[in-house]
């Protein structure tokens, strides 16, 4: 309903981007952010509103906006380094799985990631937590195979 509503009233995106960002409950954080991915995945608002809702005090948020960043339709380097760095080494197992599997969408828009991001989910496959070996091995399989210049 947001995001047919944003179509039509160009008010909505700032107001989403403002819910995003303020005190409002953390359903309705994650809400607005969900609601900004679907309306304007291309917009450079989206992305510093899911940036920035990294830092979040609620975990679900933190993770919603993780989530989120696989579905922005252009390059965001911001973007891609804070997922580079979560499935790295962030010390919520959960973001790092989310981390794992976003990073095949955010490495299509910079493939010279590409390389880095496949030793990454490599090293991943022998994780102690079997759940990220297994996220490592799902993204693997969305990487366009090594010299294929998809």
């Amino acid at each position: 309903m947001l995001v047919g509503l944003g179509r039509e009233h160009d008010a909505v995106l700032p107001a989403l981007v403002d819910t995003a960002r303020d005190a409002a409950p953390a359903m309705r954080r994650r809400m607005a952010l969900f609601a900004l991915r679907d309306l304007a995945p291309e917009r450079e608002q989206t992305a510093g509103a899911l940036l920035a809702a990294l830092e979040d005090p609620d975990a679900d948020v933190r993770r919603a906006a993780l989530a989120c960043m696989g579905r922005l339709e252009r390059p965001f380097p911001a973007a891609f380094r804070a997922a580079l760095g979560a499935a790295r080494a962030h010390a919520d197992p959960r973001m790092r799985r989310i981390a794992v599997a976003v990073l095949p969408g955010l490495t299509r828009q910079l493939p010279d990631e590409a390389p880095r991001v496949r030793a990454l989910l490599e090293s991943l496959l022998e994780s102690d937590d079997p759940s990220l070996a297994r996220a490592a091995t799902g993204s693997l399989a969305q990487l366009a195979p090594p010299g294929d210049a998809r």
